[in-house]
């Protein structure tokens, strides 16, 4: 079962597995969440970023890329387009990953 070991501050997610996992030979195609197998496109990624309870959910506008997998870890850079809101509250904002079996 996959879980969130670290969000530094500058936006690097650390997901950890307890098991090895496949190793995508370029992390870049799952930029968008997706992956292609034998022509057919499969959603296995959805990364949300939602709001604790004060900030405005359209504060929490970001993209997120894959900078590095290995076989236990996987490395998510996320680029809000303002970050100055990002968990600026007493409440908390939810980091979600949720992995999807192709």
């Amino acid at each position: 079962m996959p879980f969130i070991s670290k969000i530094s501050f500058d936006g690097i997610v650390e997901i950890s597995f307890s098991v090895d996992v496949y190793i995508v030979p370029n992390v870049t195609i799952l930029n968008n969440g997706t992956i292609e197998i034998d022509e057919e496109v499969y959603p296995v990624l959805q990364i949300e970023v939602e709001s604790g309870g004060i900030t405005d959910q359209k504060r929490l506008n970001f993209t997120w890329e894959v900078v590095k997998q290995t076989a236990r870890k996987l490395y998510l850079q996320l680029h809000f387009h303002d970050p100055i809101f990002v968990s600026a509250n007493p409440e908390r904002d939810l980091f979600k990953a949720t992995f999807r079996d192709p």
